[in-house]
């Protein structure tokens, strides 16, 4: 089946979409992820390996990708620890926020009380896109 077929069009789309809707948030992804592998196994099945060792790698380097990262700057004067919550567009910040700091902790992910208590920080910062200010 290919994109443009009439089957995927009229069928195998509305039908897919119609049930991602009714589902609940948290079993959407997996569903989608597994209508996909199907519409490729559909089409070509050997490929459909190379696809799944793409998304297990994928899925790896995502989750050591959003651990925590942490710089430390021993010859800062300012000895405050701070923690920040962060996204996408605080990465080229990094560089800058390190050095005025002793020691610096960013997290990619929402903001977390638990956290905040874990780490015990002295300044906490959470720098999102406008975009996800309802996140918050």
């Amino acid at each position: 089946m290919v994109f443009s077929s009439t089957a995927f069009l009229f069928l195998f789309l509305p039908l897919i979409l119609t049930i991602s809707f009714l589902l609940k948030k948290e079993l959407r992804n997996i569903f989608i992820l597994c209508c996909s592998l199907f519409f490729y196994v559909w089409g070509e099945n050997i490929l459909v390996l190379v696809m799944m060792g793409s998304i297990c790698v994928n899925y790896i380097v995502g989750i050591l990708i959003s651990v925590a990262q942490k710089r430390e700057n021993e010859n800062c004067k300012n000895k405050s620890r701070v923690l920040i919550f962060r996204d996408s567009y605080t990465t080229e910040l990094i560089q800058f926020i390190s050095l005025h700091f002793t020691e610096v902790i960013y997290v990619n992910e929402r903001y977390s009380d638990d956290l905040i208590n874990k780490i015990n920080p002295d300044i906490v910062v959470s720098c999102k896109v406008e975009k996800y200010m309802s996140l918050l």
